[in-house]
């Protein structure tokens, strides 16, 4: 049977509540600890802490080397004390809520000879993806080394920047998307020119491919008895960019960004969830545009991979539910250089379980799901109310109006990985009393910057992201070079803007 609600759904649930302040973050005091272990890993060690305090601890554990061993013996010992001795002096903390946010600490190590061999290592491409026909910026297209598991894509300006290390500047750069030519330049090249880079567009029509009386549902259906062979079929370990913004009335209200990891479980099994840690974040400062309400989205890193229709076989990939939508297909265009059906899919029963309209891009010689977009119908949004709002104040009338998806995948060796994934909701908050009408609108990308197979079976509980947690309040602060070598999406020329603008005030 297939599942009632789509599960994804609940990456937006909404809180707005009434504001009484800002929320502040405290260097970690109380409570006292009682500990005596031998031998153990620093990891184990702070997960003796978090079943002591019911704290949850958040951090890099490569950077606070979680693995080395240690000894330990407190006994009603305050917990700051424990922390001191226990990590590294280059690295401090903050309580946000229910969890100890470990960071380094500013300003730390910008000099010493190790951090500049490091930063020395990494080769930062920067420029901008344009359409040769008409000049106008290409977005959302992917930049990656050829025959490697490693990129980034451009923003909505078309601009990117691609972090490479030195061993890699023989490689051959490829940049792709949706309707254009691939075009490939050697790093070396690249660097040289540090000019735009001119994706050709280029499309193939149905006669030219000879597609005879080609049935959409049979392609769909082929889609599904192929997830097997065309997606992976063991756990890999991913690392993942992903932004979380807000804004109201197009005004920037919030900003969260972080490098995650994501332990990717086979697509072999639709119910084996993934799993999401935080490695390093940063936020910009709050900026509350009026002082009624705030909205906090829960769980944003915990459900974002859940947005990934083949891992979950949603209601359009799901045999049991195919009867429940019309499928069509609009068009063969060339994607990656690949003839691809572009199948359009629209509900036709009034039901909980298929509320979507939207696009699939299968590739015509695998039959695999490379693209899909989708939204809410009328009837998902009026079933989504009920769904995503989980707490308002007395008065007020909130209604999501728009919430639309995206994902991408992206091939490597005979197989598909998930490579972006991107949620888009608008909600209308109104209330006559406080003469508020206004639109709130999240936005929320991921991007695989890399992955690889893992022997990891799964993350400890304390690291995972869950899905009642705030990912705005577990971020601690905002630093313009906090990224260092990881790769991420540059962020448009309105959202830097915003960005610089906060950090002003």
């Amino acid at each position: 049977m297939g599942r009632k609600i789509p599960a994804f759904v609940v990456f937006l649930l909404l809180s707005i509540v009434q504001v009484w302040g800002q929320q502040e973050n405290f260097t970690v005091q109380e409570p006292r600890i009682t500990l005596h272990l031998q031998n153990q890993p620093v990891a184990v060690v702070l997960d003796s802490i978090a079943a002591q305090t019911g704290l949850f601890f958040s951090y890099d554990p490569v950077a606070i080397h979680a693995n080395q061993i240690i000894n330990v013996s407190f006994s009603g010992t305050q917990l700051q004390s424990v922390l001191q001795s226990v990590l590294n002096p280059d690295f401090e903390w903050y309580i946000v809520k229910d969890q100890i946010v470990i960071s380094p600490r500013e300003n730390l190590g910008i000099n010493t000879v190790e951090a500049e061999q490091k930063q020395d290592s990494i080769v930062s491409l920067n420029g901008r993806i344009v359409d040769l026909g008409n000049n106008e910026p290409v977005a959302y297209a992917s930049v990656s080394l050829l025959g490697k598991p490693v990129g980034t894509i451009s923003n909505i300006d078309g601009d990117f920047v691609f972090k490479i290390r030195q061993e890699n500047r023989n490689d051959t750069l490829l940049f792709s998307c949706l309707g254009y030519q691939k075009y490939f330049l050697p790093v070396r090249d690249f660097e040289l020119e540090k000019n735009n880079i001119f994706l050709r567009p280029v499309s193939i029509r149905i006669k030219e491919i000879k597609v005879k009386a080609v049935d959409a549902r049979s392609v769909v259906e082929d889609v599904i008895e192929n997830i097997k062979i065309n997606y992976q079929e063991e756990p890999y370990l991913m690392t993942s960019f992903y932004r979380e913004t807000l804004q109201q009335n197009g005004k920037y209200i919030n900003v969260s960004e972080a490098v995650m990891e994501i332990l990717k479980a086979s697509y072999g099994s639709e119910f084996s969830e993934d799993r999401t840690r935080v490695v390093k974040g940063r936020k910009s400062k709050h900026e509350q545009l009026f002082r009624w309400v705030d909205f906090k989205i829960q769980g944003g890193p915990y459900y974002i991979t859940m947005i990934d229709a083949v891992k979950r076989r949603e209601s359009f990939l799901n045999e049991e539910q195919l009867h429940q939508y019309k499928y069509e297909i609009e068009d063969v265009i060339f994607y990656r250089e690949r003839p691809t059906y572009v199948i359009g899919f629209k509900s036709t029963e009034k039901r909980m379980d298929s509320n979507f309209d939207g696009k699939l891009y299968v590739d015509r010689e695998t039959n695999a799901l490379v693209q899909v977009n989708f939204a809410l119908n009328n009837t998902g949004l009026r079933n989504a109310r009920l769904l995503m709002i989980k707490k308002k104040p007395r008065g007020f009338h909130v209604r999501p109006v728009e919430v639309s998806y995206q994902v991408v995948y992206q091939p490597d060796k005979g197989k598909w990985f998930l490579q972006t994934a991107q949620a888009h909701v608008v909600f209308k908050v109104r209330s006559r009393d406080d003469k508020i009408n206004a639109y709130y609108t999240s936005n929320s990308d991921l991007l695989i910057t890399d992955y690889r197979p893992s022997e990891i079976k799964r993350f400890r509980n304390s690291e995972i992201f869950h899905a009642d947690d705030i990912f705005t309040e577990t971020i601690v602060t905002y630093d313009e070079s906090f990224w260092g070598q990881y790769n991420i999406i540059k962020p448009s020329d309105d959202l830097s803007k915003a960005l610089r603008s906060q950090k002003k005030k």
